[in-house]
């Protein structure tokens, strides 16, 4: 590995586990503030929480709902840690805990940062959703595909949950088409571009629909297969008993 591919693995490893941690959180804060990358950490006057491991449907709930919405939301998002959530809950403030299947996710993650391994990709899944497990009953859990399939209702969901008000928008391919475009123009602004790359961008793509496949044959070969059940096991345990609304 070179040098560089060091350096941003270290860089990536230390924001997983300051996610971790919630004395962490000012220091995201800090980085939204010096840099202007769409990531907020929770605070008092946040009023909803959208939060989940990478590659769970992050941007795509964070668009949906914003563009829902017809008045200013504070909306806490994009730090991929679970220290989110625990304050969250300590200070009642409504969450909506995204979460994918690890070997989606994971294999999806492979492809937009190929510099990572399974293994790390695997115990960060483990270390994101396993200290959840136990409060998956104060949040509202929204699996991948009710996320993406059927948004309304999970803000319905987090609306009878909390007992909130937020618009629930609409679920009509042209609201998704929104989606997507407001989804592209995050990706061109976070990486200084003017071009959408389909391996960086959290949408489908043909290209990036390939290496997906390729990425979960080798996390179902074999050498991570421990690490894969434990993740499989943690999936199961945040989705059983959770406060969910059902996908169909």
């Amino acid at each position: 590995m070179t040098l560089p591919d060091r350096l941003w693995l270290m860089r990536h490893q230390l924001w997983m586990s300051l996610g971790r941690h919630e004395a962490g959180l000012p220091l995201f804060r800090m980085y939204a503030a010096i840099t202007g990358r769409h990531v907020r950490a929770v605070g008092r006057s946040t009023d909803l929480v959208i939060e989940g491991f990478p590659r769970s449907a992050n941007s795509f709930a964070l668009m949906a709902f914003r563009l829902a919405q017809v008045r200013p939301v504070q909306i806490a998002h994009h730090v991929h840690g679970p220290a989110q959530i625990r304050a969250a809950i300590r200070w009642k403030i409504p969450v909506l805990l995204l979460i994918r299947d690890p070997g989606d996710a994971v294999a999806s993650l492979l492809v937009r940062y190929p510099r990572l391994s399974p293994k790390i990709c695997l115990e960060n899944y483990i270390r994101f959703y396993k200290p959840l497990v136990g409060s998956r009953g104060s949040v509202v859990v929204g699996d991948f595909d009710t996320v993406t399939q059927s948004f309304p209702r999970v803000i319905h969901h987090v609306n009878r949950r909390f007992g909130t008000a937020f618009r629930l928008g609409r679920g009509d391919p042209d609201r998704v088409r929104q989606i997507f475009a407001a989804i592209d123009q995050l990706d061109r602004r976070d990486r200084h571009v003017t071009e959408v790359n389909p391996m960086t961008v959290a949408r489908p793509s043909v290209d990036r629909e390939r290496l997906l496949q390729a990425a979960k044959r080798a996390l179902q070969a074999g050498a991570h297969e421990d690490l894969l059940e434990q993740a499989q096991s943690v999936y199961k345990g945040i989705l059983d008993g959770a406060d969910l609304e059902p996908a169909g």
